[in-house]
């Protein structure tokens, strides 16, 4: 081998250790933040029912989570995302009419459907990369660790596939060499498919674009 193969090897493992950094921290705060999101437009919806500028402030708050989603998921299309259109106030509307401006926005709306929704997919791609990334790190430290490692003296065989399953750590180090062989594209690809869900519910209004 070549001093350019290795060099080849090693920019080719740094890119996929880098990625899989990207992709795994993506989703690994997707769950939180989607939480948060989707808290603060159902708290806001629910009070600007009866107060009509915290209903606007709401959508002010989903606006500017949207902004941020979108930035969130370039690492991982790999492509940025260009911002909406967002309809203006007029320039000589008053303090409240501008405020208001987004209750007549479409986007604005949008962004909001994004907040409430976007939960269901963030919360199942952090399962599976938690779940991934569990099971590599645990099985592969079960053989020397098993005891203090174990949750009420289950082994990861135990955990998924009910307890007596098998007992063997060596079953466990082979379940978590196994997660660990599929943990780059494994997260690879729900990173992918969870961040082709939030460009499709980020896209913009097309008469607002």
């Amino acid at each position: 081998m070549t001093l350019t193969d290795r060099r080849a090897d090693r920019d080719f493992l740094g890119r996929h250790l880098r990625q899989l950094f990207l992709d795994s921290r993506y989703l690994l705060l997707g769950a939180p933040l989607s939480l948060v999101a989707f808290t603060v437009a159902v708290t806001g919806i629910s009070l600007g029912a009866v107060v009509v500028p915290i209903l606007a402030a709401t959508l002010y708050a989903c606006r500017r989570l949207a902004a941020f989603e979108r930035k969130r998921v370039e690492p991982v299309l790999g492509r940025s995302l260009p911002g909406p259109g967002y309809r203006p106030a007029p320039a000589d509307a008053g303090t409240l009419r501008r405020w208001s401006a987004p209750l007549a926005d479409p986007q604005c709306w949008l962004d909001f459907a994004y907040a409430v929704v976007r939960s269901i997919p963030a919360l199942l791609a952090f399962g599976v990369a938690l779940t991934w990334w569990t099971g590599a790190l645990v099985g592969l430290a079960s053989p020397v660790h098993l005891r203090s490692l174990s949750i009420e003296g289950s082994s990861v065989g135990d955990l998924l596939l009910g307890r007596g399953s098998f007992a063997s750590p060596w079953f466990d180090f082979a379940v978590g060499a196994v997660m660990l062989l599929t943990l780059v594209p494994v997260v690879r690809a729900v990173a992918w498919l969870d961040a082709s869900i939030a460009r499709v519910l980020l896209r913009a209004v097309p008469d607002v674009a």
